[in-house]
C-alpha cells in the first residue's frame, strides 16, 4: 500500500484531474451484494484501479485549481500511525496524549500566527486556548454556539427577568456579504439572527458599515454579540479589515470570531505558489480575452472572459469537463469568475504553462461556438465589478445589513 501511495503521487500528472464518467457509474460495475468470501489483495488493487480511479478526482493534482486538500507524506504517515493506534480522545481520561498533544500544537500554532496570550491554552490570562474541529464549518458552528452561551450568561447576569429564550431571541451575529455560506447555515441550526454587512469595493468588511448597523440593531431593542471576520474569503480571497473590526467589537464587547477559508491553506511551504500565482496573473493579463475583476491574494487568482456572464460559464464548464485542468466557479455582486487557486505542493511552472495552454484552447473553442449570439463577446460587455453597485438579497432568517 505505501507504494502504491508514492507511485500514485508520483504519477499523479498522468491522470485526468477529473473524471469522465456519469452518475451510477460504479453501480453497474461492482456486485449487486456484498462478497460472502474475501478476495487476493492484487484483485482488490486490481478493481481500485479498474473501477474506482477511474471515478476519482485527483485533488493532489498540480492541475487541480478549484479547491485545496493540502496533504504530505509525513502528514500520510501520521495518518497511518493514528489509524494503527485509532484511540477515541475525547477526554482526558480516554486517552491523556492526544488531548495534552492537542493543547501543545494549538498553542504552537497560535504562536505562529501570533495571537495574544489569552489565545493560547496556557499562561495567567488564558481564557481556554484552541481546540480541533474536524472542517472549518463545523468550528464556525463551534465558535456561533460558544459565544450564543458566553453571550446569554453575560445579558442574565444583567437583566435577571429574561430567560434563555427570550435573549436567545434578540442575539444578532454579523458577518460580511463576502462570508462563506456556512455562517448562514450556522445561524438557522442555532435560530440566531444574522445580519449580513455588505463589503466596500474591494470586498472588505470595514468598521464604519459595521458599526453603524449595529448602532441601528441596539435601538431596535436587540443584542450584537458575535462577528465572523474573514480572512482570505471564498470567492475572492479578500480579507476583512481586522485592524478596524478587532477595537471596535472589544469597546462593544463582541465576540470576534475569524473564518480563515482560503489563507488557512496557503500558510505553509506556499511561498512557491505565490510566485506561480503571480506568474499565472501576469499571463492572463497578457491576453485581452481575459479580464483580472479582482485583486489577487497569496496564491489566488480570479478571473473571468470579458463580456456576458455566458462567455465565463460556458467556459468553465467546458474546462472542467475536459478533464486536464479544473477550476472552481467565483460568483460576486451578479459577475461570475473562474477561481484559479494554486495549493498542490506537487505544482510547477511547466503546470502553469500547461494550465495556460488548456485555459486559451477552451477560450478559443467557447467565443467560436457563441460568435453570433447574443452573448458574443463583440457585441457586448459588462464593466468590472469594482465599478458596480452591490445587491442586497433577504434570505429565509437572515438580514441583509444597511448603511
Amino acid at each position: 500500500m505505501v507504494d502504491y501511495i508514492a507511485d500514485y503521487l508520483e504519477t499523479i500528472r498522468q491522470r485526468r484531474v477529473y473524471p469522465d464518467v456519469q452518475p451510477g457509474y460504479l453501480r453497474t460495475l461492482v456486485p449487486e451484494h456484498a462478497p460472502q468470501e474475501s478476495e487476493p489483495w492484487e484483485r482488490i488493487m486490481a478493481d481500485m484501479e479498474t473501477f474506482i480511479m477511474p471515478g476519482i478526482t485527483h485533488w493532489q493534482s498540480p492541475h487541480m485549481h478549484g479547491y485545496s486538500a493540502i496533504n504530505s507524506f509525513p502528514s500520510l504517515l501520521g495518518d497511518m500511525l493514528a489509524n494503527a493506534i485509532n484511540c477515541l480522545g475525547f477526554s482526558w481520561s480516554t486517552c491523556p496524549a492526544a488531548t495534552e498533544l492537542e493543547v501543545v500544537v494549538t498553542n504552537w500554532l497560535g504562536k505562529m500566527i501570533g495571537l495574544p496570550a489569552q489565545f493560547l491554552n496556557t499562561g495567567a490570562d488564558t481564557k481556554g486556548g484552541g481546540v480541533l474541529q474536524n472542517t472549518s464549518s463545523e468550528a464556525t458552528l463551534v465558535s456561533l454556539l460558544s459565544s450564543r452561551t458566553e453571550a446569554i450568561r453575560r445579558q442574565r447576569a444583567i437583566s435577571h427577568e429574561l430567560d434563555e429564550d427570550e435573549i436567545n431571541k434578540r442575539l444578532v451575529a454579523y458577518c460580511s456579504d463576502q462570508a462563506h455560506s456556512s455562517v448562514v447555515k450556522g445561524c438557522q441550526i442555532s435560530r440566531i439572527r444574522l445580519h449580513v454587512v455588505e463589503s466596500d469595493d474591494n470586498f472588505c468588511l470595514r468598521s464604519q458599515q459595521l458599526d453603524e448597523v449595529i448602532a441601528k440593531d441596539k435601538k431596535e431593542g436587540l443584542i450584537p454579540f458575535y462577528l465572523c471576520a474573514t480572512l482570505g474569503t471564498t470567492s475572492t480571497c479578500s480579507f476583512d479589515n481586522l485592524q478596524e473590526l478587532g477595537p471596535l467589537c472589544k469597546l462593544t464587547e463582541r465576540i470576534v470570531y475569524y473564518d480563515n477559508k482560503i489563507n488557512s491553506v496557503l500558510m505553509t511551504k506556499q511561498s512557491k505558489n505565490v510566485h506561480l500565482a503571480e506568474r499565472f496573473e501576469r499571463l492572463v493579463r497578457s491576453d485581452e480575452q481575459f479580464e483580472v475583476p479582482v485583486p489577487r491574494h497569496l496564491g489566488m487568482v480570479v478571473f473571468r472572459l470579458r463580456g456576458h456572464n455566458t462567455l465565463t460559464e460556458t467556459f468553465l464548464k467546458t474546462l472542467n469537463s475536459r478533464g486536464h485542468t479544473y477550476c472552481a466557479t467565483s460568483r460576486f455582486r451578479g459577475v461570475s469568475a473562474v477561481r484559479f487557486l494554486l495549493a498542490s505542493q506537487h505544482s510547477r511552472e511547466e503546470d502553469i504553462l500547461e494550465d495556460w495552454k488548456e485555459i486559451r484552447e477552451v477560450a478559443k473553442l467557447t467565443l467560436r461556438e457563441l460568435q453570433g449570439t447574443k452573448h458574443d463577446a463583440s457585441q457586448c460587455y459588462e464593466p468590472q465589478i469594482l465599478m458596480e453597485q452591490p445587491k442586497k438579497k433577504l434570505t429565509t432568517g437572515v438580514k441583509m445589513g444597511s448603511h
